[in-house]
């Protein structure tokens, strides 16, 4: 299997118009912030997002990812792995959760609608909802 390169680039106007400039990571790792090369020279840019790109059967995706470097730079890394995992059959554990289909709001709803079968429960529910009435009432109060 191919390893597969992600690019980050920034797209920002140039003067022969908007471009995707690969953005400047220097020796040690740490990206520079709005920096990128233009026609082979670095250039300061503070306009403009930073995009991830990257090919998929021949096909350019292209992501952005926001306008803070060093959140772009850790983005590619992550996109990288994962993209070098699928390639290697390895399910990571962020697609699993897409796979099962249930979010976290389904299952607290679960969860809360089980929660509300008991006696007890029902009648702290209740008691919530008078001191909600109660708390409302005072506000009113307050700004009349």
């Amino acid at each position: 299997m191919r390893k597969v390169k992600v690019n980050l680039t920034k797209y920002v106007a140039t003067e022969a118009g908007l471009r995707y400039c690969p953005a400047v990571i220097t020796q040690n790792g740490r990206i520079k912030q709005d920096i990128v090369v233009v026609n082979g020279k670095e250039e300061r840019h503070p306009e403009g997002a930073y995009y991830l790109d990257w090919r998929t059967n021949g096909v350019r995706i292209r992501l952005s990812v926001g306008k803070n470097g060093q959140d772009a730079l850790t983005q590619r890394d992550r996109k990288t792995f994962e993209l070098n995992a699928a390639n290697h059959g390895v399910v990571l554990q962020s697609e699993q959760n897409k796979q099962s289909h249930r979010s976290l709001t389904d299952s607290s709803g679960r969860r809360f609608s089980r929660r509300h079968e008991t006696h007890q429960e029902a009648e702290d529910c209740g008691s919530v909802h008078n001191r909600a009435q109660l708390f409302s009432g005072i506000l009113l109060e307050a700004f009349r």
